[in-house]
C-alpha cells in the first residue's frame, strides 16, 4: 500500500535544476506505488516543478530539454545583461528580462497536456506568490490559469517584475489601487510553503519538503549586491522558520552538490547532464527509501522528531505532557518476565534493540506508560520505532501515543501510551514490545572496549521473575557477557547452545551468534540491572 504524502517545494531560480533531479525519484517512487503525492504546495521553481508534475509532464524529458532542447535555447535568452541594459529597462518601468519567451513555452508545455487552468492539475498545487500590495502571502484560485500563477509566483522583483506603471497621478484610483493585488516572487513571504499543508496532515498525508542548504554570504560591495543580500535575507528567513515546522527526517535537503545561484542559468544547463544531477538523484532515492522505510516499521508518534524542535512552545508542550503522564503513572505492576535484546549490524545497517515485558497489574488501574525511544545519532533511523501491547485475552491493544520530555534530561526521546479505559486492577498478563533502531547500541564499546546492557523500571513491585539479557553480534566479533557484582537475584546462568540459536531472529543472521544470562527472581535496584560486555 502507498504512503500519502504531501510535497512542499522550495524555489530557487536556476536552482530548478535540482528540483527536477529531486522529482524524477519522486514520479519513479509514484509508478511503482510506493507513495502517493495527494497535495502540492510550491514557490517560483518550486511552483513551476509542481505544475509540471501535476499536469503529467516528465521531469526526464524536462532534463533533455534543458539539456540539449528548446529549454536550453530559451534559458539563453536570460544571460546576465550589461549594466546599462538593465537601468535603461528598469528607467522605462520595465522589467529587466522580457519575460514573454518563457510565458509563450510554458503555455505550449502546458497546452499539450489539455492544462489550462490549476484545476485541471492532479494532484491539487498551491501556487504561493507574494502580494506587496497588502503584505500579505498570496495563494492563487484554482480557476486562475497556470502561467498566469507560475508568472507571478517567480515575479523576481526587478529581474522579472516591477511595480505597477501609471499614465499619471489623475488616472490613480487609491481605493482599488490597495484592493489590487502586486504580485513578485512567493519566496519573499513564503519561500518554502510548509505552513499550507501541515494543517490537514490527518486528510492528506504527512508533509514532506524538498529544500536547499542555506546559502554561503559575503559582505555586498556595491548596489547590486547589497539588494540581493536583502532579497536572500528575507528569503531565507522564511525558509528556516518553515522549516521548523517539520523533523530533518521529512526534509530532503539539495546542498553542496548543488553549486549554483538563483540567476545562473547558463550553469544549470550544464547540471542538467553531470554528475552532480546524478548525484542529487541519487541522495534522493536514498532519503525517500529511508523516509518510507520508517514509515513502515515504526510508529506514527515517533516519524516526526518533535523533541528536536527549537519551538520554545512545543518544548513546553512535551514537558508539560510529561507531567501530566508522570501524575498517572504511578502505579506499580508485577513484572513476570522481562526479555531485552541487543542485535549488532555494524556499519551497514543500524543496530536493534527490543525489550519484551510482561507485568501484571496491582491494586491500582494503569492509566498511562512511559517508553524511551532511541536517541539515534543518525537521523535516518529515528521513528522507526515499533510497539505493541496485547492483553490477557491475547487481543492487540491500541493506546493513545503521545511524545513527552522530561525537563530533567530533555536531550531524551520518551513516549506515553495512555489507555482509555486504564487497565483494570488484578488484570493481567499483558505483553509490552518495543523495538527500536538505532545507529549503535554500544556506542562506547569501540572506544573502552566495555560497554553495558541495562534493564531498570520505576514501577516494578517485587521481584521480576524471570530476566534475559542477550546481545546478538556477528560471528566475526569476540564478545564476552558477564552480570555485574551488584546483579541481585536466587540464580542465574548462562545462555545455553540451544538458546543461543532461538535468539537469531529479529533481523539477524546465520552470521551472527548470541551471549547473555537467564536470571530468576530478580530485584531490581534503582537504576537497573548492568552487563558489562568486553571485546
Amino acid at each position: 500500500m502507498s504512503i500519502k504524502i504531501q510535497l512542499a517545494i522550495q524555489g530557487g531560480g536556476a536552482k530548478i535544476v535540482g528540483l527536477l533531479a529531486a522529482m524524477e525519484i519522486v514520479e519513479d517512487l509514484v509508478r511503482h506505488k510506493k507513495i502517493e503525492v495527494t497535495r502540492i504546495a510550491g514557490t517560483s521553481a518550486g511552483a513551476l516543478i509542481g505544475c509540471l508534475y501535476s499536469a503529467g509532464i516528465p521531469m526526464s524529458e524536462m532534463r533533455v530539454s534543458l539539456r540539449e532542447g528548446d529549454l536550453k535555447f530559451l534559458l539563453k535568452k536570460y544571460e546576465k545583461p550589461e549594466w546599462t541594459s538593465i537601468a535603461g529597462r528598469l528607467w522605462k518601468r520595465e522589467p529587466i528580462w522580457n519575460t514573454t519567451p518563457i510565458r509563450e513555452y510554458l503555455r505550449d508545455q502546458f497546452a499539450k497536456r489539455s492544462k489550462k487552468k490549476l484545476k485541471d492539475l492532479d494532484p491539487p498545487i498551491m501556487v504561493v506568490s507574494s502580494n506587496i500590495a497588502s503584505s500579505k502571502i498570496h495563494v492563487h484560485n484554482l480557476d486562475e490559469s497556470i502561467v498566469d500563477a507560475l508568472m507571478s509566483s517567480s515575479g523576481i522583483p526587478f529581474a522579472f517584475k516591477v511595480w505597477n506603471a501609471q499614465k499619471n497621478e489623475n488616472e490613480v484610483d487609491e481605493d482599488n489601487d490597495r484592493e489590487t493585488p502586486l504580485l513578485v516572487d512567493g519566496g519573499i513571504c513564503e519561500n518554502l510553503p510548509i505552513n499550507l499543508l501541515v494543517k490537514d496532515e490527518d486528510k492528506y498525508g504527512e508533509v514532506v519538503a524538498i529544500s536547499f542548504g542555506v546559502s554561503s554570504y559575503a559582505r555586498p560591495d556595491n548596489i547590486f549586491g547589497f539588494a540581493k543580500a536583502l532579497l536572500d535575507t528575507a528569503i531565507d528567513h522564511s525558509v528556516r522558520t518553515a522549516r521548523d515546522q517539520l523533523p530533518q527526517s521529512s526534509i530532503f535537503e539539495i546542498g553542496d552538490e548543488l553549486s549554483i545561484s538563483t540567476f545562473d542559468f547558463d550553469k544549470a544547463i550544464t547540471l542538467a547532464g553531470s554528475k552532480e544531477y546524478d548525484q542529487i538523484k541519487k541522495n534522493a532515492k536514498l532519503f525517500f527509501d529511508g523516509y518510507i522505510e520508517r514509515r513502515n516499521d515504526g510508529n506514527k508518534a515517533t516519524n516526526y522528531d518533535p523533541w528536536a524542535s527549537s519551538n520554545p512552545t512545543v518544548g513546553k508542550i512535551l514537558q508539560a505532557a510529561w507531567t501530566i503522564c508522570t501524575s498517572l503513572s504511578r502505579s506499580k505492576m508485577q513484572f513476570d518476565s522481562a526479555r531485552m535484546e541487543a542485535i549488532i549490524h555494524g556499519e551497514a545497517q543500524p543496530d536493534e534493540c527490543r525489550v519484551t515485558t510482561s507485568f501484571r497489574v496491582l491494586d491500582e488501574p494503569i492509566h498511562c506508560i512511559k517508553v524511551s525511544v532511541m536517541n539515534s545519532v543518525g537521523q535516518e533511523y529515528l521513528g522507526r520505532t515499533w510497539w505493541e501491547i496485547v492483553g490477557p485475552d491475547e487481543k492487540q491493544l491500541s493506546p493513545t501515543v503521545v511524545p513527552i520530555k522530561d525537563p530533567k534530561t530533555p536531550s531524551e526521546r520518551w513516549v506515553a501510551l495512555h489507555f482509555d479505559p486504564p487497565l483494570a486492577p488484578q488484570t493481567g498478563p499483558y505483553e509490552l514490545s518495543v523495538w527500536d533502531f538505532v545507529d549503535k547500541v554500544f556506542d562506547k564499546l569501540e572506544a573502552n572496549n566495555l560497554d553495558e546492557l541495562v534493564f531498570s523500571s520505576g514501577r516494578v513491585s517485587g521481584l521480576v521473575g524471570k530476566l534475559e539479557l542477550i546481545v546478538i553480534y556477528p560471528k566475526t566479533t569476540a564478545i564476552k557477557i558477564s552480570p555485574q557484582k551488584n546483579l541481585k537475584c536466587q540464580s542465574f546462568r548462562e545462555l545455553n547452545p540451544r538458546e543461543i540459536s532461538k535468539f537469531r531472529r529479529f533481523g539477524a543472521t546465520d552470521k551472527h551468534t548470541a551471549a547473555g544470562i537467564v536470571a530468576e527472581n530478580v530485584s531490581v535496584p534503582s537504576g537497573g540491572i548492568d552487563v558489562k560486555i568486553e571485546d
